[in-house]
């Protein structure tokens, strides 16, 4: 994150998390790059990275946990244990669903593929962030905002409780 900030055009302070209406629950994550505080405006700083929390947010992210977790082969960035992008050497990918595929494949951006010892071709489900992201707050804001709402899709999504009669195994 302080690399992604270093390389900005403008000279921002860090990162501003709120949220709006929209999504699946009423309310959606927003994230921008943040030129100032607010005077009202939450602020966490860690690692050298600030975090400024919207006050009309604060409600609703308490208990919510983002992080970033880098291991040998790669880097990920989590909210709320979903995993919403990943990050190389190469580049940001954010997470893809079939609700928000569409809108980065007539972007003209790219699968996140890999290659199996044996040869073999795999893609899993990100793609490369448009380059605006760095820059622009408001395609920030667009983009993290599909990523994370796939990522909240795909958890919903393993958390489906059991049929009636089935039973959990032990």
């Amino acid at each position: 994150m302080a690399e992604i900030m270093a390389n900005a055009d403008e000279d921002f302070i860090g990162v501003k998390i709120g949220v709006k209406n929209g999504g699946c629950a009423g309310m959606e994550y927003t994230m921008d790059y943040a030129t100032e505080a607010g005077p009202l405006d939450e602020v966490v700083e860690e690692n050298g990275i600030k975090v400024l929390i919207d006050p009309k947010a604060i409600l609703f992210l308490i208990g919510t946990e983002i992080d970033y977790v880098t291991e040998k082969l790669s880097q990920r960035v989590y909210c709320d244990g979903a995993i919403f992008a990943i990050t190389g050497d190469e580049g940001l990918w954010f997470k893809v669903d079939d609700v928000t595929r569409a809108e980065f494949e007539a972007a003209a951006l790219e699968p996140f593929t890999y290659e199996f010892d044996n040869g073999k071709k795999g893609q899993m489900s990100y793609y490369t962030a448009p380059e605006e992201v760095f820059d622009d707050e408001d395609a920030l804001r667009h983009w993290t905002g599909l990523a994370l709402a796939a990522a909240a899709r795909s958890q919903k999504m393993k958390k489906k409780p059991l049929r009636k009669g089935r039973q959990k195994e032990k």
